[in-house]
């Protein structure tokens, strides 16, 4: 990045600096897990140490948190295929089943939103036809982050 004919082929510019900010949050969150897994192994040493039971409570929690920073970085690293870092377009077609499935459909739109929202993504709605009576007849969207 640090050359001088860097920005002359922006395309190619933007991607490596994409792939450079993907790769220093990966690194990062790596580095997060190793602290937190050297303070728990400090934790549970001044625990037999000292024999404090009252520490006991802590390790637990610690742990627990330090399983699930784990596990979503496995499933992250289950998601790292070449065409993974890809956006997703989503569309909502309900089936046969008249007013009901329609409904169905807006509530599976509702329930895709909110986990993008709650996920940290971008969802931009695409085409969205609303039913009759309730529900959607149709609906796509893009789902955009890392």
């Amino acid at each position: 990045m640090n050359a001088p004919d860097f920005w002359k082929n922006p395309p190619k510019a933007r991607s490596l600096v994409q792939e450079k900010t993907h790769l220093e949050k990966t690194l990062k969150k790596w580095e997060e897990i190793e602290g937190k897994r050297e303070d728990l192994s400090v934790l549970i040493q001044l625990a037999e140490e000292e024999g404090k039971a009252t520490l006991n409570s802590e390790i637990v929690q610690t742990i627990k948190n330090l399983q699930s920073q784990i596990h979503h970085l496995e499933v992250e690293m289950l998601l790292s295929g070449e065409k993974d870092q890809n956006n997703a377009i989503v569309s909502i077609h309900p089936g046969a089943g008249g007013t009901e499935s329609q409904d169905w459909a807006q509530i599976l739109l509702r329930m895709y939103s909110r986990w993008a929202e709650q996920s940290g993504y971008k969802l931009e709605m695409i085409d969205l036809q609303p039913g009759e009576e309730a529900g959607i007849k149709s609906a796509t969207f893009t789902v955009a982050g890392d």
